[in-house]
């Protein structure tokens, strides 16, 4: 389906932030709409607070799906002759599924998955540092005449 006149930028836009909230990439998401990446981050461009939420939205489904991989043991173990064992390559295909739509979900929405830990440094229920500076004045003058 390529997108060659202007008309189509009106039409694909709705369908592009209702895929990225699926948790699709916008390159995967521009190739099957037949339209160059950068002419979907030209798009986007102007889509700031909607375009945030579709991210945040993807991110929460990247992250439901991994979830969903991680509950479900239904490959964990395969029947063979000598009995059940596990199925060590269905797992690792599984945790690499997992980590894979978790990396993704802190990319989309770093501010809620992702791992960058900031110490925020801040006064009493969160206002300004205080900063005192004291200073002693000694009369030296009426020291030495006592001594």
């Amino acid at each position: 389906m390529p997108a060659k006149r202007k008309g189509d930028r009106a039409k694909l836009v709705p369908l592009i932030l209702d895929r990225i909230a699926n948790g699709e990439t916008l390159v995967s998401i521009c190739r099957d709409f037949g339209i160059g990446r950068q002419t979907g981050y030209d798009w986007l461009a102007g889509e700031g607070v909607r375009l945030a939420h579709a991210r945040e939205a993807g991110a929460d489904t990247l992250a439901t799906q991994a979830l969903a991989i991680a509950d479900c043991t239904d490959g964990d173990t395969i029947q063979t002759d000598s009995g059940e064992v596990c199925n060590r390559e269905w797992i690792a295909r599984s945790k690499l599924r997992v980590e894979t739509r978790l990396r993704l979900a802190a990319v989309f929405c770093p501010s809620k998955y992702g791992h960058k830990a900031q110490l925020e440094h801040s006064g009493p229920k969160g206002g300004p540092i205080e900063n005192v500076t004291r200073v002693v004045l000694c009369d030296l003058v009426a020291e030495g005449e006592a001594g």
